[in-house]
This record gives C-alpha cells, sequence and structure tokens, in this order.
C-alpha cells in the first residue's frame, strides 16, 4: 500500500503516513473518534477501512478511506482492554483480542470479540481457556499451540 499507519498511545493519536515520501497527512485524535490510548491499527486488505482500538475506552472505530485520509468513524464497544485485531482475508469480519481475561485467575479465560466489518457491530464473543498461567510447567511454544488449538475450535462453533 501506499500509507502506513502508526498508533501512538502515549500521545493518543493515529499517524497516517505517505509510505513513499515519509509525509505525515493525517493525525487522528480523541476528538476524531480514535477513542483513548489506541494501541493497534489495521487496514482492510484492500485498504479502504482503518481499524483502531482503543484501550482504555474498550472499543474499535472504523474509519472509511478517502484518498489519502480517513474519515466518517464509527465505533463499537468490544469489551475489556481490547488491543490485538486481524482482518479476515474476505475483508468481512474482524477479530479483536482482549489484554484482561475474564472471570477469576483460576478460570483464566481470554475471549476474542467478533466483528462483522459492514456494518460494523460485534456479533460475538469466542471464550478460550489459556492453559498458560495456570500451569507454569509446559513450555511456552505447547501453551500457544493449545491456544492456538483453542481459537480454532471456538471459531468453528
Amino acid at each position: 500500500g501506499r500509507l502506513v499507519v502508526v498508533a501512538s498511545p502515549r500521545t493518543n493519536q493515529v499517524t497516517v503516513l505517505r509510505r513513499d515520501t515519509r509525509e505525515v497527512v493525517q493525525t487522528l485524535g480523541e476528538p476524531d473518534g480514535i477513542g483513548r490510548e489506541p494501541r493497534h491499527v489495521v487496514l482492510s486488505p484492500d485498504g479502504s477501512r482503518l481499524f483502531v482500538s482503543a484501550y482504555v475506552g474498550d472499543t474499535v472505530t472504523a474509519f472509511t478511506r478517502s484518498g489519502l485520509r480517513f474519515l466518517a468513524p464509527s465505533a463499537v464497544p468490544v469489551g475489556r482492554r481490547p488491543v490485538g485485531m486481524a482482518v479476515a482475508p474476505d475483508g468481512q469480519t474482524l477479530l479483536v483480542s482482549h489484554y484482561l481475561p475474564r472471570g477469576t485467575t483460576t478460570r483464566n479465560e481470554g475471549f476474542l470479540s467478533v466483528l462483522s466489518i459492514s456494518p460494523l457491530a460485534k456479533t460475538r464473543e469466542v471464550t478460550i481457556n489459556d492453559p498458560l498461567n495456570l500451569d507454569t510447567s509446559h513450555c511456552l511454544p505447547s501453551a500457544c499451540l493449545t491456544c492456538a488449538r483453542g481459537v480454532q475450535s471456538a471459531l468453528a462453533q
């Protein structure tokens, strides 16, 4: 793509730059609808939409691309501390991971929010039991593989 998009949680901004010239073409802040403390940004596969997770605001905001700028935000609440996001290859679904688990420490349930992109809406949540923090005898690769299988299994339901 022609653009680079960077989230800056400490300054509460998202910056859009031209890749070829490194020129800043847009700076989005809280008044522009990004929410508080943007942690992650992701573009749709065709580059027409920008998604921003607001860590403190517990929302994801979608912007529509117009030339080199992003306009007309719409936001949806997604749950506690959204961080990582990924757009499905078909551009129709956005997965949002969360930093804080649900439930008690011994249950240790992680969760993903599943969003439809058009219109932007949370369609469901997927709960993933995370064995990593409960049993430190497993090595990290084993725990990650277990979690990845749990995500695949939960999304298939």
